[in-house]
């Protein structure tokens, strides 16, 4: 997981939260805000979770209700959680 503050944002878009994977020198983001909820009332990014060797769970908490995603290597995408 990689997170980020910009002192230059208003306040509800001052933290950032997103998935990156890194091989060597290289690190790819993932351009998808995991902590966007509706509003100001977000709950947060926890943890990411392996379930195997391509998908990875990022477990998180969005306007008061579990939000969990999973996203998917080989398909380079975000996919529905199982």
């Amino acid at each position: 997981m990689h997170y980020w503050r910009d002192e230059n944002a208003n306040l509800l878009a001052a933290e950032r939260w997103c998935l990156g994977f890194s091989k060597g020198e290289t690190t790819w983001f993932i351009d998808r805000e995991l902590g966007e909820g509706k509003g100001s009332y977000e709950g947060g990014v926890f943890y990411p979770e392996w379930l195997n060797d391509h998908q990875v769970k990022v477990h998180r908490r969005i306007d008061d209700q579990d939000a969990d995603v999973v996203f998917d290597l080989a398909k380079q995408a975000f996919v529905p959680v199982k």
